[in-house]
């Protein structure tokens, strides 16, 4: 590969970085009050896993930020539990300055829920997401997301990647 489309791929993952509106993943802290959930993967994709310790606690794991401008965050998520009741003991959904907004629907163990939602998220808010396990046992909540980019970041990564494709060829026609 010449140095031209080298210089041009490296270009299109740095703009494809910016799609995610400023919400680096550096930024993002997981946090679990028992110590019986983890995270895997980091902002925009992830899941979280929580608490199936067996101690018969409330244990809350969120993976959140502090917003410094106001913007809408649209995301795909997926939730499933193996717990008895299903999310009924085992809620999750997303976190906004510390009031919790359930996604998952209440249903059997094994049943999942999924969709996509936007959220309306300010300057200076506390946005992220949750799963709580209520008793901690017979089975973790499993909360899956992938972000997805606003309409106007996709367009100027489309943009940006055209403009450097058309400095590629004329540099390697010249």
């Amino acid at each position: 590969m010449n140095k031209a489309l080298r210089t041009a791929a490296l270009a299109a993952a740095s703009l494809a970085t910016l799609c995610f509106s400023g919400a680096a993943s550096a930024a993002w802290t997981f946090a679990d009050d028992t110590g019986g959930a983890s995270i895997s993967g980091a902002y925009p994709s992830f899941t979280i896993t929580g608490s199936d310790l067996f101690d018969f606690k409330d244990d809350l794991a969120t993976y959140t930020q502090a917003f410094t401008s106001a913007q809408a965050v649209t995301f795909a998520w997926n939730y499933v539990s193996e717990d008895c009741c299903g999310s009924a003991w085992d809620p999750a959904g997303y976190i906004l300055n510390g009031v919790q907004h359930q996604l998952s629907v209440n249903g059997p163990a094994g049943q999942g829920s999924a969709g996509v939602a936007t959220v309306d998220v300010g300057a200076g808010d506390v946005f992220g997401w949750y799963v709580e396990s209520l008793d901690s046992e017979q089975g973790p909540g499993i909360l899956s997301v992938s972000v997805v980019p606003e309409p106007a970041s996709v367009a100027l990564l489309l943009a940006g990647v055209g403009a450097l494709a058309f400095a590629a060829r004329r540099r390697a026609k010249g």
